[in-house]
């Protein structure tokens, strides 16, 4: 399925793109997150350089997975500006290392090639994770 394709609809919301992008991320799909990116799309999470193009989307995207139990996104709002899109919400993770849990508030932008949900130009989430990233017991 399109991403910006709900089955016996004729026109995909913006939240259904939502779901179906964080239903990615949340399956730890690289390939599947990546997929949603245009070639020279870039994403960058918090204060890390971005990275630009599928291949590395999927590369970055694949060490953070694998450090990882779980991942669940909560959605809390999302809107429409200017044909991009703002989501608020908590992200959860589950670390591999000590199964401790974590839970983040978030806000991502998305811009897109074009005014409608499709690929993505540059994905951006404003998050302060490091507690993730710290050794366990730290």
């Amino acid at each position: 399925m399109n991403p910006t394709e709900k089955p016996g609809s004729a026109a995909p919301t913006s939240q259904d793109w939502v779901e179906h992008f964080f239903r990615a991320i949340d399956r730890m799909d690289a390939e599947g997150f990546a997929g949603h990116f245009a070639v020279g799309g870039a994403f960058r999470f918090a204060n890390q350089p971005p990275l630009v193009g599928p291949t590395a989307v999927a590369k970055g995207a694949q060490s953070i997975f694998t450090m990882l139990d779980a991942i669940r996104h909560e959605v809390l709002k999302h809107w429409l500006a200017d044909g991009d899109v703002l989501v608020e919400g908590v992200v959860h993770y589950q670390r591999a290392a000590d199964h401790r849990h974590f839970a983040f508030p978030f806000l991502s932008v998305f811009e897109f090639e074009e005014m409608s949900p499709g690929p993505l130009r540059s994905y951006r989430v404003f998050v302060d994770s490091h507690e993730l990233f710290l050794p366990p017991g730290a």
